[in-house]
This record gives C-alpha cells, sequence and structure tokens, in this order.
C-alpha cells in the first residue's frame, strides 16, 4: 500500500511545478473542478434522483480518474463529460482526504477566461447554479466539496 501512495504521490506532481502540497494519505480516486465566471461565482452541479450515491446533493464537475489518466487529466475530462465546458487552463487547489470511505479527492480551478462554452448538462446531474461564496452553506453537497469550495473562494 506504501508504494501504491508513493507511486499516487509522484504521479498528482508531474507536470505541476507550482503545486507544491503535502501528498495525501489515502488514493486519489476522484478528480473535480472548480469553475469561477466573470462575477466570481462557482458552478455547482445537483446529482439527479437516479444517481447511484448521493443524489439530490450538490456536486462539482468531476469524477473518477481513468486508468493511466492523471487527475488533472481526469477533471478536464469529467467537466467537458457532464457540463460541455472546454477547460483551457486548470491550476491544483488541494486534494482532500475522505478517511470515511478510504479515498481522496484532488481539486482543481479554471477562473474565468480559462474555459469556454455553455452549460449543458449531462444525464448524471439535474440542475446547475453558479453561486458566491455567501450561498455556500444554502447548499447539501457530497463529501468535500464544501472544504474545497472554502479554500477556492477564500
Amino acid at each position: 500500500m506504501k508504494l501504491i501512495l508513493e507511486s499516487w504521490r509522484k504521479f498528482l506532481s508531474e507536470g505541476d511545478d507550482d503545486d507544491q502540497e503535502t501528498a495525501p494519505d489515502y488514493l486519489v480516486s476522484s478528480a473535480a473542478t472548480i469553475v469561477f465566471d466573470e462575477e466570481g461565482r462557482v458552478l455547482i452541479l445537483r446529482r439527479g434522483k437516479t444517481a447511484p450515491w448521493m443524489p439530490g446533493k450538490w456536486s462539482l464537475p468531476g469524477g473518477g480518474i481513468d486508468p493511466n489518466e492523471s487527475p488533472k487529466q481526469a477533471a478536464v475530462r469529467e467537466t467537458a463529460e457532464e457540463t460541455s465546458l472546454q477547460i483551457q487552463t486548470l491550476s491544483h487547489l488541494v486534494t482532500i482526504d475522505y478517511p470515511e470511505e478510504g479515498w481522496a479527492a484532488a481539486f482543481f480551478v479554471s477562473k474565468a477566461g480559462e474555459w469556454s462554452g455553455e452549460v449543458e448538462l449531462d444525464y448524471e446531474n439535474d440542475k446547475y447554479s453558479w453561486i458566491s461564496s455567501t450561498e455556500i452553506k444554502q447548499y447539501s453537497f457530497i463529501p468535500t466539496v464544501e472544504e474545497a469550495l472554502m479554500k477556492a473562494f477564500f
């Protein structure tokens, strides 16, 4: 297990010289994008009622990391799949452990001007919203998202 974690730490840091952060204690199995608009708001998505995990909860564009895919690549792919937005620039924000489930999630930021397109939801989500920092507590998020949003805004 230690060798796997060391490999993931190295994998996470490849190509991200500006992302000097302590590696997670758990295997990074998901990645998400915090997309900012020109008004400083963040895009959030509501998981559909038929979602197999936490239906009806709010989340960010993101999902599982495929084999031979970096967390950053997964964040870009998942954002395009779930929202139709095309990410041009992405910066690592934080990786958060979720010990209750034994995994960690990598969060990336794409600011206004670093992405293009109009939001078009796929089958996984049934609603979206652009929220400011003062609106975070009004939503019920999947684990680790609220913590990542607080880091992104503050």
